[in-house]
Formats: structure tokens, C-alpha cells, sequence
């Protein structure tokens, strides 16, 4: 037989140690869903790619995890406002961006910043080039597009929905 004794004071030590460690963990898996939501990387075929988007540099660089090569300087930048509310037009260019692991429900009503980019080649074709959409300094969307009349729009990895 086994018998332990504490003191009073023993136990509220005891007891303050054990609250201050409750305490910790949920901190650290609170922390840890934080971060986790809002790292700055997505996921396209099982690859993971940088979204960052502190600087000119980092988004001119982005187009290169797939493949694109794009002008030193953008075309435009230009403020823009993800709505609130998506019509079908919304609800399909936001399909372009789940085909890359992006997703811009998280940012409706929010306002962004679009870059255009002119792409230096692109298939053989001329007049492509590259949007992407960033809030937060992250990039959270993006297409290839023809400027066209009837051009295509195609999502980031080049796929059609």
C-alpha cells in the first residue's frame, strides 16, 4: 500500500501548477490553429508553395512556382473589393482558385490589391498574362488570361474548371 500526503499549501501549489499547464496548452493549440490558418503557403498536387507577399519581389516571384515567367514591373495594380456575396461569375473564378488550393471565401467584403503581369511566353501566344489577387500581404488568388475579347481564363497551374 501507497499512501502520499501533502499540505495545504502543497496542494494549491500543485493546483496553481496544474492550471498554469491547462493554461499553456490551450495557448499553444490556440497558437498552433492560428498559425496553421493563417500560414503562407497553399497546397496544389501535393506540393506546397509560398503565397507571401511582403513585396514587390515576392509576388513578381510567385508565378515561377508555376512555371510562369513574368515582366519585371506589373502592368497595373489596382485596389479591388472581393464581395460580399458571390454571383455565378464569383462562384466560378473562385473554382479556378480551389484547382490550386486558394480560396477566396475567406476574404469576401475585404479589400485587395490586383497585379497584372505580362507573361514572356506563354504557349506561343501573345497578349497573356498574369493576375493575382493579394490581401494581407498574402496572395490568396489568381489567374493566366488572354486579353481578348473572347480570351481564355485558365487558373494559375493552367487549368480550365
Amino acid at each position: 500500500m501507497f499512501i502520499f500526503s501533502v499540505t495545504k499549501w502543497q496542494s494549491r501549489k500543485l493546483l496553481i501548477i496544474f492550471v498554469a499547464l491547462v493554461v499553456a496548452i490551450i495557448i499553444a493549440v490556440g497558437l498552433f490553429i492560428w498559425f496553421k490558418a493563417n500560414a503562407e503557403t497553399a497546397e496544389y498536387d501535393g506540393i506546397r508553395y509560398s503565397t507571401s507577399a511582403h513585396n514587390e519581389y515576392e509576388i513578381r516571384k510567385f508565378p515561377q512556382q508555376f512555371g510562369l515567367k513574368v515582366n519585371d514591373k506589373p502592368n497595373y495594380v489596382k485596389n479591388i473589393i472581393i464581395p460580399e456575396h458571390f454571383n455565378a461569375a464569383y462562384e466560378d473564378y473562385n473554382a479556378l482558385q480551389n484547382l490550386v488550393g486558394l480560396d477566396l471565401e475567406k476574404y469576401k467584403g475585404k479589400e485587395c490589391q490586383l497585379y497584372n503581369f505580362s507573361l514572356t511566353e506563354y504557349q506561343n501566344k501573345e497578349n497573356v498574362s498574369v493576375n493575382l489577387i493579394i490581401c494581407d500581404e498574402k496572395i490568396i488568388g489568381g489567374d493566366i488570361s488572354e486579353e481578348l475579347y473572347d480570351g481564355f481564363i485558365l487558373s494559375l497551374s493552367g487549368e480550365i474548371e
